[in-house]
């Protein structure tokens, strides 16, 4: 790996946007509560279920998966860096 590149790119690329996704989640999740559900026109994709009235569309992505798209954080990456500090811990453990 280059120097300059972070080792864990992704978690540092959410690290930086903590605050304000952390607002934006809080919000989605009192949307919710309150009744209010995204909805959005187009073709019915797999993640939508069409609803029969003008053409819309609810959108069931989770709350999680609308931020990391809107923030651009790739969940896979994200995770596969989970797995490789978990596996980095062990190893520091297992020197000392």
């Amino acid at each position: 790996m280059n120097m300059a590149e972070p080792e864990y790119p992704e978690h540092e690329k959410l690290h930086a946007l903590e605050g304000a996704s952390q607002t934006v989640g809080e919000f989605m999740e009192w949307l919710k509560q309150q009744g209010i559900s995204l909805w959005q026109e187009g073709e019915v994709l797999v993640e939508w279920r069409a609803n029969p009235v003008d053409g819309l569309m609810r959108v069931t992505k989770t709350t999680e998966d609308l931020l990391a798209e809107f923030y651009e954080i790739d969940r896979q990456a994200l995770e596969r860096e989970k797995e490789q500090m978990l596996a980095d811990i062990r190893q520091l453990q297992n020197l000392g």
